[in-house]
């Protein structure tokens, strides 16, 4: 039987038409094996209803053959499904006890929850350890009652907050902000038992009564709901309305409601209520009214604030707004262009925001812990800049709040960026080789356009260098007291390295060169995302990533006139042209890293295209170590051991190896290691092509994993072949 994950995976291939299975296994958080266990799962249903299965392409993920007609009638399908058509998770099990517990105030037994869900009285049992533990964060109890059952006890207050968390946990932005406007295509798209129980709040009649009823609140207030919070309103005006039906009134303690009272929100709202509550035939007390009052206050925006609020009432709105972008600007050591935008957007949002603080009506969304978590160094700015919302209402402003205010210095970095002149200038230090500092400047162009990378230096040449006219160093070795900003990389540019760069320039000026970062906050930003315990240990870490000597070797050692000369091509060749069936060995076996070093210079020696002292060099290079090991090992399980030109390179080349059994190079972290791969470059710029394809492979998780695993020439020259055209 199919289960919820594996309709959301379905649903996904249909958007999508293609789909990796690595990105649905990071999506679910589960492993790599359970969506392969999935897939299977999914091919079966889709064989059951006359479908045809799933396609699996190597390079292009999850694929499938249905017709536009034959996605539709699919996706009626899963539309149709119940909740007994299927097997629900813990969670899903967890969350459909609470909403039965939630439409009646009496008990109910074990056995009913059993029948209801179609599981058995002892999976019930387990199910309502979770279910009080839920209740217990939402400060509500779980009473159970000998031969009677059980149910919920708590303040109404919390009951319906709980109810909107239940409803909207399981709908992305996209349904909730479409829930009003194509009320049944949409609740088709949600969980059966999410669609359930909305469904039993009102039908699409009704809801077109709401929406209606808003719509004219929003024209007599002069204000404006989002898509999101005008469709989140109408829920909490169904959730209100569900529980007067059942006798129970919400019981707030509001401040100073005799003077919300007086307020002409207070008339208009009341208007509003009585329409519905003759509508819906149901009473509306006056807590109710002053309760949805306030609601609308705090999730609406008033089309211009400064005509609708009195000064006296915005003005310390209005500190607070100016204090809020300084504080966030000194933090950052970053000056926001277009001031006036942001303020008038930020003050905006601050007046509900303030109001949600002060009545204690906490925003509801389940999107807040994305916005956390991908911009994650800013919001941290904006969290120590609150402080003064704090010192304003009195109460602590929760984080669901800071990341919505967040988003407004989001929106500003990303107007800044779009509007600059010029794009950041960068330049990139290796201590050795230029064959590895050309990876890193390919990738950087790759991954982050809007750099322009003025030039690579050595360490030596570094340290001679002017940064007056470079806004940020990018380098793969660390770098001490350096005058601007800087961030120590891999030479491959991993996720993380991305990611520590993209919260670098999300705090870096880009409308002049002049505007600096300091240099505490850059080491604040690497910390941030890289350090656990200490400063120190960070810099060891990330030093021992790269593959070359801290310092750069100044001899050359001369070429004997006796030697051949260095052939300089007209044209660059590709990486297949480099690794052919004589230049690659699979599931070799050594004694040591020496060995397999030897082995993969012989067949360069073979091919006549280095001189017998490059293989001394390789070997020496090896032995170049970091606080955790050799620099050629620079990626788990992955060494590049190469040498200068000037060692005895005749013509650029290639080797690769892949052992049977890994061997340990002494590296503490990347060890043991199952991909060898040794390059020599003519002139230090002709085998960048060829770099750039095989960096193709080692970034590309499914790609790699093919190459270690396989036996066959065939296989491992098929996919040397597929990056040729491809860029990262």
């Amino acid at each position: 039987m199919i289960n919820s994950r594996c309709i959301e995976i379905l649903k996904l291939v249909i958007a999508q038409d293609q789909v990796k299975p690595g990105d649905l296994a990071t999506s679910f958080n589960v492993t790599y094996r359970t969506i392969l266990s999935d897939l299977n799962t999914i091919d079966e249903f889709l064989k059951e209803h006359w479908f045809n299965p799933l396609i699996r392409s190597k390079t292009k993920g999850l694929l499938h053959t249905l017709s536009a007609v034959d996605c539709e009638r699919l996706s009626d399908l899963i539309r149709s499904l119940q909740p007994y058509d299927y097997f629900m998770s813990k969670d899903e099990r967890k969350m459909r006890i609470v909403l039965q517990l939630f439409k009646t105030d009496n008990p109910i037994t074990l056995e009913k929850l059993a029948e209801t869900l179609m599981v058995s009285r002892t999976t019930i049992v387990k199910d309502l350890s979770s279910v009080e533990e839920w209740l217990l964060q939402k400060h509500m109890k779980l009473v159970k009652k000998t031969n009677r059952g059980v149910y919920v006890e708590g303040e109404e207050r919390f009951k319906r907050r709980a109810v909107m968390e239940l409803l909207l946990a399981d709908a992305n932005k996209d349904n909730i902000a479409k829930l009003v406007k194509d009320f049944s295509l949409t609740l088709s798209e949600l969980n059966p038992e999410i669609a359930s129980m909305i469904g039993d709040l009102f039908d699409a009649k009704k809801v077109e009564f709401l929406k209606m009823s808003v719509h004219q609140l929003e024209k007599q207030l002069d204000i404006q709901f989002t898509d999101i919070s005008f469709s989140t309103l109408i829920i909490h005006i169904g959730v209100t309305i569900e529980r007067l039906k059942t006798g129970n009134i919400g019981d707030y303690v509001v401040p100073d409601a005799t003077g919300l009272q007086k307020l002409r929100e207070f008339d208009v709202v009341s208007e509003m209520c009585d329409d519905i509550a003759t509508y819906f035939g149901i009473a509306f007390p006056e807590p109710e009214v002053v309760n949805m009052m306030l609601y609308i206050l705090c999730t609406s925006i008033h089309r211009d604030a400064r005509q609708e609020q009195s000064a006296a009432s915005l003005r310390p709105i209005e500190v607070i707004c100016h204090d809020l972008i300084l504080q966030v600007e000194l933090s950052l050591g970053y000056k926001f262009g277009g001031f006036e935008k942001l303020f008038n957007d930020l003050l905006l949002h601050l007046i509900p925001t303030i109001h949600r603080v002060q009545f204690d009506m906490q925003l509801i969304d389940p999107f807040a812990a994305d916005i956390q978590k991908k911009y994650a160094n800013l919001f941290a700015c904006v969290k120590r800049a609150c402080l003064s919302i704090d010192s304003f209402t009195g109460k602590k402003i929760i984080d669901e709040e800071i990341a919505y205010i967040t988003l407004h210095f989001c929106a500003a970095v990303e107007r800044q960026m779009n509007n600059q002149s010029h794009k950041i200038r960068v330049v990139t230090v290796c201590s050795s080789g230029i064959g590895t500092a050309r990876i890193l400047e390919s990738r950087l162009r790759s991954q982050f356009p809007n750099l322009e990378i003025v030039e690579t230096l050595s360490y030596q040449a570094f340290l001679q260098r002017t940064m007056l006219d470079i806004d940020l160093i990018v380098s793969t070795i660390y770098l001490d007291q350096t005058p601007i900003p800087y961030l120590q990389v891999n030479p491959l540019l991993t996720e993380e390295d991305c990611a520590n760069l993209n919260a670098l320039l999300d705090s870096k000026s880009s409308s002049s060169s002049d505007q600096r970062l300091k240099y505490d906050h850059v080491m604040e930003i690497v910390a941030k995302h890289c350090l656990i315990t200490d400063e120190k240990g960070l810099r060891a870490e990330l030093q021992s990533l790269f593959q070359l000597q801290l310092h750069l070797e100044s001899e050359d050692v001369p070429i004997n006139e006796d030697e051949p000369a260095q052939e300089m091509p007209d044209r660059a060749p590709s990486l297949s042209e480099l690794l052919t069936t004589g230049t690659i060995k699979l599931q070799a076996s050594y004694s040591d890293w020496r060995g397999a070093v030897r082995e993969g210079a012989n067949m360069l020696l073979e091919q006549n295209v280095i001189l017998p002292r490059y293989v001394d060099a390789l070997l020496k290079s090896c032995e170049r170590t970091g606080p955790l090991g050799p620099y050629c090992v620079i990626s788990p399980a992955i060494a590049m051991p190469h040498a200068k030109p000037s060692d005895g390179v005749i013509k650029t080349c290639m080797s690769l190896i892949t052992l049977y059994k890994p061997i340990s190079f002494g590296h503490n972290k990347f060890d043991p290691v199952r991909l060898i791969i040794i390059f020599a470059s003519s002139d230090g710029h002709n085998h960048l092509p060829a770099l750039k394809e095989l960096t193709g492979i080692l970034m590309d998780k499914d790609k790699l994993e093919r190459l270690l695993q396989t036996y066959r020439i065939e296989t491992a020259l098929e996919l040397i072949k597929s990056v040729k055209d491809e860029t990262f």
